[in-house]
């Protein structure tokens, strides 16, 4: 499983109830013995929640292992928010290239 989740509750909730939600979602698929890959949160400078992304981004580097088995750095292949090939106009969202490119990392870390 990979989860790529987080960034549209920035707008609504706090650090660290985003990090309990993806922690008990990843706890609750590890449970069900499915192994994950979690993504870093996309910077998220179209409203001013970068400090929030990075934040919740050094939360996961320190503390993914403990409910999931993989991170995945997304800045390494999506590192402009401005860049329309790879975000929607938000900012936030992924375009079908964007995707892609998120995949393809995912699979490097899997060895695939």
């Amino acid at each position: 499983m990979i989860f790529n989740g987080g960034i549209n509750n920035f707008g609504v909730d706090s650090e660290a109830t985003i990090q309990g939600t993806i922690q008990t979602y990843c706890e609750d698929r590890k449970t069900a013995n499915a192994g994950q890959i979690i993504y870093e949160c996309n910077f998220a400078d179209a409203n001013s929640y970068t400090t929030k992304a990075n934040n919740i981004n050094t939360w996961l580097s320190a503390n993914y292992s403990s409910f999931a088995d993989h991170i995945i750095d997304v800045h390494s292949v999506l590192p402009d928010h401005t860049d329309l090939t790879l975000f929607e106009a938000d900012g936030l969202h992924n375009t079908t290239l964007g995707y892609t490119a998120k995949a393809g990392v995912a699979q490097t870390a899997l060895g695939l």
